[in-house]
């Protein structure tokens, strides 16, 4: 029976011993180049410092904004033009965009008109007709939207004389 145990013991122990000598207690390189756990990083996958990178950095690129925050139109305007601006990343990306209402009390009122438009090389355009239902001296709000970013708006107010 000593036999047997000294055996089944020398196999214990020498499948301990291979198991642990393939376990790597070192720490790893790529998380201390990255300056982050694990050597995850976010962003750009090209600026990369470890094979593993969080590809969909949407939420960082959602961001639109209009070049003026408000504009002033009358009554012989045809078109109302509103220039924005959108990431390179974000480039072919087609978005929509709302005319609205501005209540008295400064909330959005009732939907006028909607579109959609595309970003290139860095900028939108918003074309809106000044002819849609634009009454004298009320104002609206054009508000653009990509994904779950916040809108880019502009206060489009028309003044007749």
């Amino acid at each position: 029976m000593k036999k047997k145990t000294g055996w089944l013991s020398s196999i214990g122990l020498l499948g301990l011993l291979m198991l642990l000598s393939h376990q790597n207690c070192a720490p790893s390189s790529m998380s201390e180049e990255s300056g982050s756990p694990g050597g995850v990083t976010t962003g750009n996958p090209s600026q990369a410092t470890s094979p593993v990178t969080i590809i969909d950095d949407s939420k960082s690129q959602a961001g639109l904004s209009f070049k003026i925050s408000e504009v002033q139109i009358t009554e012989r305007t045809d078109v109302v033009p509103l220039e924005g601006i959108c990431s390179t990343g974000q480039d072919g990306a087609t978005f929509g965009w709302q005319l609205k209402e501005i209540n008295s009390d400064g909330s959005s009122g009732a939907s006028i008109l909607s579109g959609s438009t595309t970003c290139s090389s860095g900028l939108f355009q918003v074309s809106v007709p000044a002819t849609t239902n634009l009454g004298c001296g009320q104002r609206f709000k054009v508000s653009a939207r990509l994904g779950f970013g916040s809108p880019a708006e502009v206060t489009v107010s028309k003044v007749c004389l």
